[in-house]
């Protein structure tokens, strides 16, 4: 299921800006807002893992995964689907 979002609404504190986080992450593979990553990063994790889905306008599928551990390099990952 696919849905065209507007608008992200909520109080403080809800996780307006870790959406915003995520889509920077999956397209640009950095932070819209962090000068690093270990920034974005919970405080109590090693690193994270964002993952997403893209549909083309030719109706095509991608997934996207972006993973950074503190102690290794960032991961960027992209595939069609196979479908």
């Amino acid at each position: 299921m696919f849905f065209r979002v507007e608008h992200v609404l909520g109080d403080n504190g809800e996780g307006k800006t870790n959406i915003l986080e995520g889509v920077s992450y999956l397209c640009l593979a950095k932070s819209f807002f962090a000068a690093n990553d270990t920034v974005v990063m919970n405080v109590h994790q090693n690193g994270f893992v964002v993952t997403g889905g893209f549909l083309s306008d030719r109706n095509i599928f991608y997934e996207a995964r972006v993973t950074f551990d503190k102690y290794k390099s960032k991961n960027n990952y992209s595939e069609q689907s196979k479908d």
